[in-house]
């Protein structure tokens, strides 16, 4: 028999009460921090109300008869009819913001909207076309591909404009047969070329773009939607950009398309987490209302604070004659041997990035703006926001000046909060 380590027996014997307190204390903590982190958000305090309500216990059947009575012949249950008419709403908002004529909002995350569309729209063998993780790609969608019996093949695209070679993507999709593209972009400071993709491509290969990172900017319309510039499906995570919920989502161009593919993918789920799809609702619902405003302040931010690193010495990635067209920064110092130092010294201030080598080249500090901005910050604010980053990343102690900045990140706009 193997001894129990000194580090398990400490988890054994502590008191669970204990184990409580402190994970609520670093549940809390989240709020201690300037969070510059490209892949998380902060929900309003009206969504997030439905994340701790007894719908998180409850299976969601939909709205039911006059009766609120749900029935499949061999199933039974309750319905929820004001929560369906809060999906419904938030479906209905999406799908005219998008452009979209179904939208589904019952996959449990990014990476299962993923899988549902993949499976359900391919077959074994066939051929899937996706970025490759050198150009922006996410890590995890060969893997996956590989996984379901298809085979991944790697679209062309310069790693260091992201930009799409559609010619040549046409030309090996035809002769490769390539049954659907995903585009699943992981590092933009770039739109995308959607436009110029579809008339390249056989009428007949689906295109499913992964809007994970930038929902919340196509929410806004400060991106295109990539379904009205000739996408066939939009898959998204719902918690970076689009202040949500850990959620996924799923939109169709096209009526007869969701027709084909939404039998198969309700049978990936039993459970839609109905506290989760509420607080997405309202969220979508509130990007509805706000998102014009929300995701302008974003981009506006992200270029005014890479303009303020530029000018302190620092090579910024630019996308034309701006420093990004999304919510992502990407700063580039020669950091690649200090960049864990880096790191540690900023989370030490209470600051919150993320530093990669996604591309395969040379380290850089990726920055988005959205959480920041949700949480009142401007673009006065981005050249102290720079001064206390560069202080904190010489080893300087700005934790004061970022406790003060924090003051002012007090409340959530651009949501039914305010």
């Amino acid at each position: 028999m193997k001894p129990i380590s000194a580090h398990a027996h400490a988890i054994s014997t502590c008191p669970v009460s204990d184990l409580i307190s402190e994970a609520e204390s670093e549940a809390a903590s989240v709020d201690l921090y300037l969070n510059l982190v490209a892949n998380e958000a902060s929900m309003s305090q009206t969504a997030r109300r439905f994340l701790s309500s007894r719908f998180s216990e409850r299976y969601f059947c939909g709205r039911g008869d006059s009766d609120r009575v749900v029935d499949f012949g061999v199933f039974t249950g309750i319905g929820y009819p004001a929560l369906q008419s809060l999906i419904d709403s938030a479906e209905a908002s999406t799908g005219s913001i998008l452009g979209a004529e179904v939208v589904n909002l019952s996959t449990l995350s990014g990476i299962h909207a993923m899988i549902c569309v993949l499976t359900a729209a391919s077959a074994p063998g066939d051929r899937i076309m996706s970025l490759n993780p050198s150009s922006g790609g996410h890590f995890a969608t060969a893997t996956i591909v590989k996984s379901l019996g298809r085979e991944c093949i790697f679209a062309p695209c310069d790693p260091h404009t992201f930009q799409l070679e559609p010619q040549e993507i046409g030309k090996i999709v035809r002769a490769a047969q390539v049954k659907l593209v995903y585009l699943d972009v992981m590092y933009s400071v770039s739109s995308f070329q959607i436009t110029e993709l579809r008339r390249a491509l056989p009428p007949e290969t689906l295109v499913v773009f992964d809007a994970s990172h930038f929902l919340g900017l196509m929410m806004g319309r400060a991106l295109p939607s990539p379904l009205r510039e000739g996408a066939d499906i939009v898959c998204a995570n719902t918690h970076k950009t689009l202040p949500g919920p850990h959620k996924g989502l799923i939109a169709y161009r096209d009526r007869n398309v969701a027709e084909k593919l939404e039998p198969q993918i309700k049978s990936f789920y039993s459970s839609s987490h109905p506290h989760h799809t509420a607080a997405l609702a309202v969220t979508l619902l509130e990007m509805g209302s706000f998102g014009e405003d929300y995701a302008r302040m974003i981009i506006q931010n992200a270029n005014a604070l890479g303009s303020e690193f530029a000018n302190r010495g620092f090579d910024v990635r630019k996308s034309g004659e701006v420093f990004t067209e999304t919510h992502q920064l990407h700063v580039f110092s020669g950091i690649d041997s200090d960049y864990r130092n880096f790191y540690r010294q900023l989370l030490k201030n209470g600051i919150l990035t993320t530093f990669t080598n996604g591309l395969s080249g040379p380290v850089f500090m990726r920055i988005g703006t959205q959480d920041i901005t949700r949480r009142g910050l401007n673009v006065d604010d981005m050249p102290e926001l720079a001064e206390i980053m560069c202080q904190a990343m010489r080893g300087r102690n700005v934790v004061n000046r970022v406790n003060t900045m924090l003051k002012r990140c007090n409340r959530i706009l651009y949501s039914f909060d305010t």
